[in-house]
C-alpha cells in the first residue's frame, strides 16, 4: 500500500502544474506525505520494517537528497499491552521480537496504550522494559 501511495506521489508530482492555490513544489514527491508517520502499536514482521524503510529511502533517492540531509520519516511504536501480553503465540512473539530488532533504535517509540490514565505510566513502563529486554539493552 505505501509503495503504490509513493509511485503516485511520484507521479502525480511529475504531472503536476504549480498553481497559486497549491504550495507544493511540483517536483516534490514528498510534499504529499506528512511530516512524519508512525506506525501505532507495529504488529508487522522485520520484512514489513525492511520493506518501509526502503520505501522512505525510494522516496529521498527519487529526490535526489543527499544522505546527509536525510531525516527519519517513519517511525514504529509499540506497547506492552499489544505487543508482549496479546500476542498469543511464540512464532508471532519471535518475529515480533525480530521486527523490534531490524528497526533503528531512534526510530522505535514507545506506548502505554491502556484504557485508564492510572495506568499509563506502568503501561509505559511496561513498554520500555519489553524494548529494552529485547534490544538487550540495561
Amino acid at each position: 500500500i505505501l509503495r503504490s501511495l509513493l509511485d503516485e506521489a511520484i507521479a502525480t508530482a511529475a504531472n503536476k502544474q504549480s498553481n497559486d492555490n497549491d504550495s507544493r513544489q511540483p517536483s516534490d514527491p514528498l510534499s504529499y506525505f506528512p511530516p512524519a508517520m508512525a506506525f501505532h502499536s507495529f504488529t508487522g514482521v522485520s520484512e514489513h520494517v525492511t520493506r518501509i524503510l526502503e520505501l522512505e529511502t525510494a522516496l529521498y533517492d527519487h529526490m535526489k537528497v543527499p544522505t546527509e540531509e536525510r531525516r527519519p520519516i517513519c517511525y514504529f511504536g509499540f506497547s506492552h499491552l499489544i505487543n508482549f501480553i496479546m500476542c498469543s503465540s511464540e512464532k508471532s512473539a519471535r518475529k515480533g521480537r525480530d521486527a523490534i530488532r531490524a528497526i533503528p533504535l531512534d526510530r522505535i517509540l514507545v506506548e502505554s496504550d491502556v484504557p485508564t490514565s492510572e495506568d499509563m505510566r506502568l503501561g509505559t513502563a511496561g513498554s520500555i522494559a519489553f524494548i529494552a529486554s529485547v534490544r538487550e539493552m540495561s
